[in-house]
């Protein structure tokens, strides 16, 4: 149980729970941005998996297939490749940004916050 204790109070162990968890702005910045930036470098075109899709597989037809494809198209700045592949992009794509901008502009004011209140410690 003391061991259990000292991890949570080991601070990379912490952020590694808030990313997991998605419980922070730190997580979901770090999520969000890993996110980005898998689907940039990966390739999701040139790779061929298996289509695990439960909805096209009953209904024939879902809205949600291609958009990786898609955003993957679209962070490269290929946008009219990127509404063929999903035209949900146009919708997602802003919306991702803007999570992790907001998320991102909470972490630089709290670290600002907290190099103010340590400067003022001094």
């Amino acid at each position: 149980m003391q061991m259990a204790i000292r991890l949570l109070k080991n601070r990379p162990v912490r952020f590694l729970l808030q990313c997991i968890s998605l419980s922070s702005p730190e997580g979901v910045t770090a999520v969000f941005g890993a996110g980005m930036l898998a689907v940039f470098f990966l390739n999701p075109q040139h790779i061929n998996l298996p289509n695990f899709c439960i909805v096209k597989k009953f209904l024939g037809y879902c809205p949600a297939c291609g958009t990786t494809r898609a955003l993957a198209c679209f962070f490269k700045g290929e946008f009219a490749e990127s509404i063929k592949y999903n035209l949900n992009v146009i919708f997602v794509a802003p919306l991702i940004i803007g999570v992790f901008l907001k998320n991102l502009f909470k972490v630089a004011k709290n670290r600002r916050k907290t190099l103010v209140n340590k400067c003022q410690g001094w």
